[in-house]
């Protein structure tokens, strides 16, 4: 009998380890060795934050390996040619999303927007997006008069602070809250001034708790082996992630619920919510089916929320960073500020040409910050075959930008912080189209024109004022990461992300989710322009894009309002210059180390990047300070009932929600079918 045990029992584990190790690798491309349950796990925990794995895995196994989540494989393409032969070149084909079934069956916030949808209602909900962002002056001048608002208000919180002898100051929350001012006013019709500055420190303290719960190892075991959520310990871990993720659909709904009772469809609308409502009620009375409701509108808020602060926010504190260790770029890029713009004015988008050295700088910055070193995954949209390889329709699939990033085959010395790596003999910008933070292909990230121009006013206005250098302690480089346990088929060689991503972009343009997620996140089911895809994702970033370009964003209002930002953060600096000894201790959490013209910055630094989890747009600060028990969702849900109540469909959008509203409510009056929904 033990003999007959002990035989069975051998049988079982070869025929685990056959399956492991060989028969569910034979047909992927060559990758590193997967644990059973864990993928490739352990090696990111061993490496964090990992991206430098992707540079050896390259190497390796050559542009095109495959990494596993879990049991789920995820090609990675490494090589930047081959990158844009796919995900440009026959971007379509990889315009899908990926997630994990049971991702979406927890998260049900999931399958919504733009970022985890994918086919035609990805396609129609970006479209919607962009076309809002453009009206709402996304990339015009009335954009960047909102940023310059936002630059005014910093400065002059500072300036208060020193006025009142607050000697610790808390640089990074000013940046924080003047770059969520700049997306909350896209979206719902509002700045965090005042007293709504609580209420972005209560929403930022959703996001950390968010990404935290859903970053934890258990958590993404949970989302590739549903079965183990019924076990102790993963069902506390199960339990804490449907409580955020009710939390935040509970916010997002409030929001909503406001915007809908003001709304009024005859109304132009002045944000997104109002747009989407105004394009809802279109739609509805047209009587076709279509994708434009509150649960839609939800997940756009969320998608564009977290990618237009936390993105931003983030790179601004790297670049701070990384200009602290290193003063002589920073004493040439004084040089060249004090050369060509000298002081009393703002610096503004139009004086981008004069500034080579300053963009050099930005740009280097977004290289070595490498925000989500390992990208969020697409899937393929039908059958396709990539150097002999054969994926198909379905298939995991990303490009794998940080080995182009740090690969000293295409940036000379890649790990060193060189601002001149960008300009030519003559000290003039040269285009460098390996250089791709926001993404190659059809799902590019959408936002991109408003973070560029804050990037640059920010960095711009905030250098020509003051110089920053060290205190006692220099500022903490130390990354780290959450990262997730299925498969991923990652391309790391530029050539080959273009090849792929860029030539081939509809293939690659799908968006790859934790299924479990999205039962955790119920308000993400099926909505926002991050995790959606197809049809839904293409119109929603489509109108989201027109919203933003109608509110500003490219035009000369957002940089503007990218003004009023730094603005308001020089004259509080301003401030405690006048108003405090030149050797004065200011720290920051963020940045602690640093001193603002005389004003020495001392303290240890608690510095984090942000890094995406496999859980979806999962973006963290890793700072102890930073963790509360706070959700995102009751803030939307806060925020989009507010307009609601406003909304008027006849009146003019004044932002995103309101635009979304506005939308929502003339698809409503077309009678088809939509996804600008509510819920």
């Amino acid at each position: 009998m033990i003999s007959i045990f002990v035989l069975a029992l051998y049988s079982l584990i070869s025929l685990i380890l056959f399956h492991n190790f060989y028969y569910k690798r034979r047909k992927l491309p060559p990758g590193p060795t997967p644990l059973p349950l864990v993928g490739n796990l352990w090696s990111f925990m061993r490496n964090p934050p990992g991206d430098t794995l992707h540079l050896e895995w390259q190497k390796k196994y050559g542009p095109i390996y495959t990494m596993w989540f879990g049991e789920s494989p995820i090609v990675c393409i490494s090589e930047y040619s081959k990158i844009i032969e796919t995900f440009l070149k026959d971007g379509e084909t990889y315009a899908g999303r990926f997630n994990f079934v049971e991702f979406d069956k927890i998260a049900n916030i999931r399958r919504s927007g733009v970022g985890f949808t994918q086919g035609d209602l990805w396609k129609e909900q970006r479209r919607f997006a962009l076309h809002v962002l453009r009206d709402f002056g996304v990339g015009k001048n009335l954009m960047q008069e909102r940023v310059i608002t936002e630059l005014e208000t910093l400065c002059a919180k500072v300036d208060k602070d020193i006025e009142n002898g607050i000697k610790e100051h808390d640089i990074a929350s000013h940046i924080d809250i003047g770059i969520g001012s700049i997306i909350n006013t896209l979206l719902f019709g509002y700045r965090f001034y005042g007293e709504k500055e609580a209420e972005f420190h209560k929403l930022k303290n959703y996001a950390t708790d968010f990404f935290h719960e859903f970053g934890q190892m258990s958590a993404i075991m949970i989302q590739n082996h549903p079965y183990l959520r019924k076990l102790p310990f993963f069902d506390k871990q199960y339990n804490k992630m449907v409580d955020v993720s009710k939390g935040f659909s509970k916010f997002f709904g409030g929001q909503l619920e406001e915007h809908k009772q003001d709304f009024d469809e005859d109304e132009e609308a002045t944000d997104f919510v109002g747009a989407f409502l105004k394009e809802k009620a279109r739609r509805d009375k047209l009587g076709d089916s279509h994708d434009f409701n509150i649960n839609q509108l939800r997940g756009m808020c969320f998608d564009l929320w977290v990618a237009g602060q936390e993105t931003t926010s983030t790179t601004l504190a790297w670049g701070i960073a990384h200009l602290i260790h290193n003063l002589d770029v920073q004493e040439k890029l004084h040089e060249e500020l004090d050369r060509v713009i000298g002081c009393g004015r703002w610096i503004t988008v139009a004086d981008r040409p004069q500034l080579p050295y300053t963009c050099a700088v930005i740009n280097e910055v977004q290289r070595m910050a490498n925000l989500v070193p390992h990208n969020m995954m697409h899937s393929t949209t039908r059958d396709v075959t990539v150097d002999g390889y054969f994926f198909p329709k379905g298939t995991a699939i990303t490009h794998q930008v940080s080995a182009v990033l740090y690969d000293d085959q295409v940036f000379k010395e890649a790990s060193k912080f060189d601002p001149t790596r960008f300009l030519d003999d003559k000290g003039q910008i040269v285009k460098c189209d390996e250089l791709v933070p926001f993404g190659v292909g059809k799902r590019q990230c959408l936002g991109e024109s408003l973070a560029r121009m804050e990037l640059f006013l920010f960095t711009a206005n905030i250098f020509n004022h003051y110089r920053i250098t060290p205190g006692d302690k220099m500022p903490s480089m130390e990354r780290a990461m959450w990262f997730g346990e299925s498969p991923v088929v990652c391309i790391s060689e530029y050539s080959t992300i273009r090849e792929t991503f860029q030539k081939d972009g509809d293939t690659y343009a799908g968006r790859w989710n934790f299924v479990e997620m999205d039962k955790i996140l119920k308000f993400r089911s099926a909505s926002g322009v991050v995790i959606t895809d197809g049809d839904l994702w293409k119109d929603q970033r489509r109108f989201t894009l027109h919203v933003f370009r109608d509110f500003g964003l490219g035009k000369n209002s957002m940089q503007e309002r990218v003004m009023t930002e730094v603005e308001t953060l020089c004259e509080k600096v301003d401030k405690d210059i006048e108003n405090w000894v030149k050797e004065q201790n200011l720290a920051s959490r963020a940045l602690r180390s640093y001193r603002i013209r005389k004003l020495n910055f001392k303290g240890q630094t608690i510095f984090s990047p942000l890094y995406a989890n496999r859980s979806g747009f999962a973006l963290h600060d890793n700072s102890d300070e930073a963790r509360h028990p706070r959700v995102f969702s009751d803030f939307f849900e806060e925020h989009i009932e507010a307009h609601k109540q406003d909304f008027d469909e006849d009146e003019q959008a004044t932002d995103f929600v309101g635009a979304f509203l506005k939308e929502k409510a003339r698809r409503d009056k077309l009678g088809d079918s939509h996804d600008f929904t509510l819920v």
